[in-house]
């Protein structure tokens, strides 16, 4: 497990190092789309990051105060990572080392002062985050 965490970090090394754009898809998950009151887009919604954004490798569940907020699968997707390549190599290049955002699953919402939050890498990291109010 500790050789896996070493490998995620140094994978996570070289994206920030090696790569170059962001590419983030919007309301690619139809529950998501649903609790915002957004119809289901007909086509991928397209939008860049700066390199300033660039976030850990994987997916995992995200809790709060210990019950599962989001987790959503590729297959919860609207638009399949094919065809999202395919759409978003049409409008920008793609090079190694860049990233594909695609979206967030059902289940966004607030969190207040006192919530803790708890996210994860499969079975490589766990993170933990308590939510406090700015001083």
């Amino acid at each position: 497990m500790a050789a896996q965490a070493m490998t995620g970090a140094q994978n996570f090394s070289r994206f920030v190092h090696w790569g170059r754009n962001i590419v983030a898809v919007g309301r690619n998950y139809r529950d998501h789309c649903k609790e915002l009151g957004n119809a289901v887009p007909t086509k991928p919604m397209l939008f860049m990051k700066p390199p300033s954004s660039y976030l850990e490798e994987g997916t995992g569940p995200i809790l709060v105060n210990g019950e599962s907020r989001q987790d959503g699968t590729t297959s919860d997707m609207v638009f399949p990572i094919a065809t999202l390549v395919s759409y978003i190599s049409k409008y920008f290049t793609l090079h190694p080392g860049d990233l594909v955002l695609t979206g967030t699953p059902a289940g966004v919402g607030p969190v207040t002062p006192g919530d803790t939050l708890t996210a994860g890498l499969g079975d490589i990291l766990t993170m933990e985050f308590s939510i406090s109010k700015r001083e």
